[in-house]
């Protein structure tokens, strides 16, 4: 049976902090207008990518000229020689590449983009935006997750409509409880319903996907690469099954689309006004606690063939 769902699903990707945070501003400047105009159809057109966008895995594809030699500011987003040489085989991702790879599939996916949910509380001006804008139209949230004592990326994704939580890892391990419990706690505080029955909702946790594992040497620190991939599939429309062996591929291809996109001075501008408005002093708004009844599967979600099946099912 075909599964394949066929309303056009708004991706939210909310993004980790960068070593480079954004200055506080006044709560008083966070203006309704300002946010939407970030956000807006016509902004999203500066942002210049190919229609149809690379194989991101094509053995074909080799690093830009100069690589790594670059250096470029996506949206705020400060790439520098640094954070380009971390694509090289063997490299521990940096965030700034993450961060940047993920604003330019939701930016393909025409979709919308807001910032952080890795600390306890978020911030006055997020309230002020998930308030003032419908949050909840988009029906799929993307959250990529640091855990930064194991240096390691993984991948929680939410599809609302199925009151699902799908958490993607390539090195097959749980996701803290705590992480679950900021998620929940979020989407208990901003829901548009009376009440949350938590019991309805699912978490999967799949083995079926790609693993890190490997003995060679060149292929290491992938975890990152393998977040990015996960991202590409859900807003790239490509039906490309991947593995641990492409990871070097896909960090040409990551290469290549940051080096290539071209992002207007105006739309640059605000989306750094935006993230502004995300980094301000956090408040006591989300109140982490335990959520009992949460269902948590250990297998592909939905009874589906597989966790790849399921994901291309729901791609933007």
């Amino acid at each position: 049976m075909d599964k394949t769902v066929s309303v056009p699903y708004n991706i939210y990707v909310l993004f980790t902090n960068t070593r480079e945070e954004a200055p506080e501003i006044p709560d008083k400047v966070v203006s309704c207008d300002m946010i939407n105009e970030v956000l807006n159809t016509e902004t999203r057109r500066n942002q210049i990518l190919p229609e149809d966008p690379l194989n991101l895995f094509d053995i074909n594809v080799d690093y830009p000229p100069n690589f790594p030699h670059i250096t470029k500011n996506i949206a705020g987003i400060h790439m520098t020689l640094e954070s380009f040489q971390t694509l090289l085989p063997a490299k521990k991702l940096d965030d700034n590449v993450i961060n940047a790879f993920l604003l330019l599939m939701s930016t393909m996916a025409n979709s919308q983009v807001s910032s952080t949910l890795n600390k306890r509380y978020v911030s006055p001006g997020f309230r002020k935006w998930i308030i003032r804008s419908q949050l909840w139209d988009y029906k799929i949230w993307v959250l990529p997750v640091h855990e930064e004592s194991l240096e390691h990326w993984s991948l929680i994704i939410v599809f609302i409509d199925l009151q699902t939580i799908v958490y993607l890892d390539s090195m097959h391990v749980e996701p803290k409880t705590e992480w679950i419990k900021r998620l929940c706690a979020f989407i208990d505080t901003y829901k548009i319903v009376p009440e949350i029955k938590w019991s309805e909702w699912s978490v999967f946790i799949p083995k079926d996907i790609p693993a890190q594992f490997s003995n060679k040497p060149e292929f290491r620190n992938n975890c990152g690469v393998h977040v990015s991939a996960w991202v590409y599939i859900l807003c790239s429309s490509k039906k490309i099954k991947f593995s641990e062996e492409d990871m070097n591929f896909a960090r040409k291809g990551i290469a290549t689309l940051l080096n290539d996109c071209q992002i207007s001075r105006e739309t640059k501008q605000k989306t750094i006004e935006m993230r502004s408005v995300f980094f301000e002093n956090n408040d006591p708004h989300i109140i982490v606690k335990e959520f009992y009844g949460i269902n948590i599967y250990h297998c592909v979600p939905h009874g589906y063939e597989s966790t790849f099946d399921f994901i291309t099912s729901y791609q933007i």
